[in-house]
């Protein structure tokens, strides 16, 4: 079994939901904010988990805009009204301070748009750790 993460996601044949999660991981990877922005509900429902300042029930765009961490793609998953994608989140704040981490994204689509985006983190800690700094 190979356990080396695509760079990019596998093409689904369907052009809901999944196609709508994948173009916005695209624009986020690009730093196309306006493009971004497009693809998200105005009122998009942020559901993070958590012990750090970003935890919590949250609606903006412009927080995942704002966002500062490298992300890769390792797979998309599709039904008729939600994509889930496992990536690797890596980023550095404040000196020292790594989040290394395999995460879930659940995004459900409504109208063509992410309506809402729950993150299931594998390393919860690391994550809290990385944000309080």
């Amino acid at each position: 079994m190979n356990n080396t993460p695509n760079p990019k996601p596998i093409p689904h044949p369907d052009p809901g939901p999944t196609a709508t999660v994948v173009a916005v991981y695209d624009a986020f990877a690009r730093g196309a904010a306006t493009e971004l922005a497009d693809l998200l509900h105005p009122d998009v429902e942020l559901h993070v988990p958590g012990q750090q300042p970003l935890a919590g029930f949250l609606r903006a765009t412009t927080t995942l805009a704002d966002v500062r961490e490298e992300l890769t793609v390792i797979d998309v998953l599709g039904s008729a009204e939600r994509a889930a994608v496992l990536c690797h989140v890596t980023g550095h704040r404040a000196g020292e301070v790594v989040l290394d981490n395999l995460t879930v994204h659940v995004h459900r689509v409504a109208d063509g748009r992410v309506a809402e985006i729950r993150f299931h983190n594998f390393d919860q800690m690391g994550v809290d750790a990385f944000w309080a700094a």
